[in-house]
């Protein structure tokens, strides 16, 4: 990624009594990146967030915003925005009100603020022009003009979750922080949301950090993707990293749109023995057994040779067919066929060609991926 760091962490560790939920974590947010912090419920992810908020403080380490250390510094005190998942509207006050509060907290004296002086200091008619100004065009941007004069409670998930968002650009603030923004809508809403969210990184060119356990939300956003496992950084780089050089077996059952098959293989003179037999590690020193990792939609029934295996039962999903299917072993793993194969009876045998150059070969003890003779080749 291109740019200057904007946010950094270094060696941040978080603990709430005698349980660590962040362990050194370091990372950058690089001017006009958009960054997914992706992992499990529980992994860390949201305190990661708080921190570089200011809504929390790091036990040990280092936040540095603008190259300048913010770690003793609160959340009025940092120029960056934060959207939750809850959207946190107030419900008394118009989608106008909400989306100017920032303004008005930031701008105007608690006199000027009062309803009945507000119209009364020409200093504070000024300043609530220029709020009602900067309001209509962040809703222009947002295409919720028509929904200012409402109050929250007359919106829809989405319409909210436009308003919070207004909020937060209302503030011109140096980054962008999202929890989690969409969890709360629905499937289709979800994915419209999602391209509006590119659509607005795009526009204003700041920096966006996004939480999210949804790894399609994550590989189709961003530029640069940090899985966080266990309250350490497992892996951090681009979507098509993470999908194609899983730095772990953890990393590679988490990212892709269908989970990966892992089936435990013995290894000798680091070759794979077994149905995966033609598989090797460039490792000096392999180990004795590996979990071979392949993606069912690198997995695809074929005639002729290949990798033998037995129909379990199938899984229509419209475009493709997910087929169960049984190695010699017994091993379960699954394979995805295309639109318009006709599958054979559960029983039958179903032969699938695998691409030797996408198969990832894990240490079994570890979990940590092994080189192979394809590594570095474009795939």
């Amino acid at each position: 990624m291109n740019g200057a760091p904007v946010m950094e962490l270094a060696d941040v560790s978080r603990r709430f009594g005698s349980t660590e939920v962040l362990n050194g974590i370091s990372l950058a947010v690089n001017e006009g990146s958009f960054t997914s912090l992706l992992g499990p419920s529980g992994c860390g992810k949201s305190t990661t967030l708080r921190i570089m908020a200011g809504l929390d403080q790091p036990s040990e380490g280092s936040v540095r915003l603008m190259g300048r250390e913010v770690g003793e510094l609160t959340a009025s005190q940092r120029n960056v925005a934060m959207v939750f998942q809850s959207y946190a509207l107030y419900p008394h006050l118009t989608v106008a009100q909400n989306i100017a509060l920032p303004l008005v907290m930031r701008e105007m004296t608690r006199i000027e603020r009062l309803p009945f002086v507000r119209s009364l200091l020409p200093g504070a008619r000024a300043k609530r022009a220029s709020h009602d100004a900067r309001v209509e065009k962040i809703a222009e941007m947002l295409d919720i003009t028509h929904l200012l004069k409402r109050r929250p409670s007359e919106l829809s998930g989405g319409q909210k979750q436009r308003a919070a968002v207004g909020r937060a650009l209302v503030r011109d603030p140096v980054i962008f922080l999202l929890d989690e923004p969409l969890s709360n809508l629905d499937a289709k809403l979800r994915v419209q949301m999602r391209a509006e969210l590119t659509s607005l990184h795009r526009s204003t060119g700041r920096p966006f950090v996004y939480v999210t356990h949804d790894q399609a939300e994550a590989m189709s956003m961003s530029d640069q993707v940090i899985a966080i496992m266990d309250g350490k950084i497992a892996q951090s780089g681009s979507p098509r990293d993470l999908y194609e050089r899983p730095s772990s077996s953890d990393v590679a059952a988490f990212i892709g749109a269908h989970p990966i098959n892992l089936v435990e293989a013995p290894m000798s003179g680091g070759a794979v023995e077994g149905a995966f037999s033609g598989l090797a590690t460039t490792a000096a020193n392999a180990p004795g057994r590996v979990l071979v990792g392949v993606r069912p939609e690198h997995l695809v029934p074929c005639d002729g040779d290949g990798l033998k295996t037995t129909l379990d039962r199938i899984e229509y999903l419209g475009s493709e067919t997910l087929l169960h299917v049984r190695l010699d072993d017994g091993a379960s793993i699954r394979a995805l066929a295309p639109d318009g194969y006709a599958p054979p009876a559960p029983g039958e045998a179903v032969v699938l060609r695998l691409d030797p150059s996408r198969a990832h070969l894990f240490a079994a003890d570890t979990g940590e991926r092994l080189p192979t003779p394809f590594e570095g080749r474009r795939r």
